[in-house]
């Protein structure tokens, strides 16, 4: 979000700059040097201000929160491995169809031939 800001406000400035001072409008490169020049030391002033006043994340937290995330992978990834091994990824009542009666279902009843009419 900083970014975008950075380059919106660079992109302010300079049409400022060019309407009030006539920056634009100067001989073949000095132009577009003046104006990229200006643009380029208002994004490194707002991203430096914006870093001040409220910094990125702390890098101890980061790495804390990144182990975190990869412990709680590696623990699922293990129990994900624990099913496969001893077949309970498969089991009935794991699936959403399973025990689902409507419209074509056949019950027990039915398989074994008992009518209950």
């Amino acid at each position: 979000m900083r970014y975008i800001v950075a380059i919106g406000t660079a992109g302010i400035v300079v049409l400022l700059f060019h309407l009030m001072f006539g920056f634009g409008s100067l001989p073949r490169p000095w132009g577009s040097l003046v104006l990229g020049t200006i643009a380029g030391i208002t994004m490194v002033a707002i991203l430096y201000i914006w870093e001040v006043r409220k910094p990125s994340e702390d890098p101890e937290e980061r790495d804390r929160r990144l182990r975190i995330e990869e412990a709680a992978k590696a623990e699922a990834r293990e129990l994900r491995r624990a099913q496969k091994r001893d077949g309970s990824w498969n089991r009935p009542i794991d699936r959403p169809d399973a025990g689902a009666e409507g419209p074509g279902s056949v019950t027990e009843d039915e398989e074994n031939g008992s009518d209950r009419t």
